[in-house]
C-alpha cells in the first residue's frame, strides 16, 4: 500500500504542455479554474462539472499514472495545499 507522499505529483502533470484529448482537457480546465473545490469532488461530480463522464475521469487519472481517481484526488489536494502554503509564506516576508 502506497502512502500519500509516494504518489506522483498531480499538479505538474496537468499543467504540463502535454497533449490531452478533448474530454481530458475539459477535466484539466475545470480543475484549474476551480482549485478550491475540485479536490473535494467525487469522480461523478467532477465528470458532471467538466461535462465529461466518470469513465473519462477514470481513464484520465490512469493516463497520468495514478491507480485510481482517489489517488489522483489525494495528490491534487496535497499539491494545491503546498502551493497555497508557499503562496502564504511568500506574503509573510
Amino acid at each position: 500500500m502506497s502512502t500519500i507522499t509516494e504518489l506522483p505529483s498531480a499538479l505538474p502533470l496537468i499543467t504540463s504542455s502535454r497533449q490531452f484529448l478533448d474530454s481530458e482537457q475539459h477535466i484539466v480546465d475545470f480543475i484549474l479554474a476551480n482549485t478550491d473545490r475540485a479536490p473535494q469532488m467525487t469522480s461523478a461530480q467532477l465528470a458532471r462539472a467538466s461535462s465529461t463522464s466518470e469513465a473519462s475521469v477514470s481513464r484520465f487519472c490512469k493516463k497520468l499514472g495514478f491507480k485510481n481517481y482517489r489517488s489522483f484526488q489525494f495528490s491534487l489536494a496535497r499539491d494545491l495545499a503546498a502551493v497555497s502554503y508557499t503562496h502564504l509564506r511568500a506574503h509573510e516576508t
